[in-house]
């Protein structure tokens, strides 16, 4: 064997452990960011500052009801979405406080099914539904395996495996 193809197999081997290395220390892939979902409502997202987290009040541009209680959502959300809310978890949050998700049939706005809270809980028992409920579904939503469109509508859905995957909505290819 020729020492010049020692020296390319012993490089080889060392890029090989550098780019381990290097994967090792990247962050996990979080599918509502990195595996951009098919809607509209993953483009906006909201970061919030640890001061924002501790100011008592609300920011100067939430000045009527509406954005106020958004604000309150965004803020409740931001550790669990990694500080960085997306807008889609906002409107999901806002189902869970009425106590029913609109869950998509198919691709088409006009048809999807109503459901109360106490049906999609993990526990329907239990003291605090609402909240039980919010966490369970973030954690889904958080992981890509519900996803909410511009109508509000929520759909259950497949990550991709990678960034340039597609994602399966409603056991349907998108």
């Amino acid at each position: 064997m020729s020492k010049d193809k020692k020296n390319r197999s012993a490089r080889e081997k060392q890029r090989a452990r550098q780019q381990a290395a290097r994967e090792a220390r990247r962050e996990p892939m979080y599918p509502l960011h990195d595996l951009n979902p098919p809607f509209s409502t993953y483009e906006m997202w909201t970061v919030v500052s640890e001061q924002a987290m501790e100011r008592v009040g609300y920011p100067p541009q939430a000045t009527d009801e509406e954005s106020r209680r958004t604000w309150d959502i965004v803020v409740k959300l931001a550790r669990a979405y990694r500080m960085n809310v997306p807008t889609a978890a906002v409107m999901l949050e806002s189902q869970i406080q009425a106590g029913s998700l609109n869950f998509a049939i198919d691709g088409d706005a006009e048809h999807f099914r109503p459901t109360p809270l106490a049906e999609v809980a993990p526990d329907p028992l239990a003291p605090d539904l609402v909240q039980s409920a919010s966490d369970a579904l973030h954690e889904l939503h958080r992981g890509g395996w519900l996803l909410v469109d511009s109508n509000g509508l929520v759909h259950r859905s497949v990550p991709p495996l990678r960034p340039e995957g597609r994602w399966t909505l409603n056991d349907i290819d998108s």
